[in-house]
């Protein structure tokens, strides 16, 4: 809204446009497969949309405004494309059915580490360098969830809850 950019319409509403992009994010689901979680003991929504559905979402978006892989690339060189707060779910759900983060950890390495330190993860900020150094004409921008979260559950007596 700062920015002045229009909300972006749901990639699997029907009949919208999609000109000035499409949001292909779908509420409490997983980054990994429910089969993957079931198998491990974590119960998933029933309706659950891993992160692959929505990668193929938007490659088939992007394939069908494009007419050569060219076309792509051009318009992707001009594009902001935001992805964030990736496997979240995944470990609530884990935490929520009982499991230990040691448990959790064996089968998304690196995950929880950067979920439940945050910030203060230095691994993520070397990350982040990184891809900063390996594309320097893109835009990373680092937004601080967890300190987000940590600020509001700490003062959660104060804000009438």
């Amino acid at each position: 809204m700062a920015l002045q950019l229009p909300l972006l319409n749901p990639y699997l509403e029907r009949n919208a446009s999609f000109d000035h992009g499409a949001n292909f994010a779908v509420a409490g689901c997983t980054t990994l497969d429910s089969s993957f979680l079931a198998a491990r003991g974590i119960q998933t929504p029933i309706i659950n949309t891993p992160l692959s559905a929505q990668l193929n979402w938007f490659r088939t978006l992007l394939n069908s405004t494009c007419s050569s892989h060219a076309e792509c690339v051009r318009r992707l060189n001009r594009a902001l494309v935001f992805v964030g707060e990736i496997g979240d779910n995944d470990v609530s759900y884990a935490l929520a059915e009982g499991k230990s983060i040691q448990e959790i950890q064996s089968y998304i390495p690196g995950l929880v580490r950067v979920i439940i330190n945050g910030v203060r993860n230095n691994l993520l900020q070397k990350a982040i360098g990184s891809l900063r150094q390996e594309f320097p004409h893109v835009v990373v921008v680092y937004a601080d969830y967890y300190s987000s979260f940590q600020s509001i559950h700490r003062r959660a007596p104060f804000l009438g809850e």
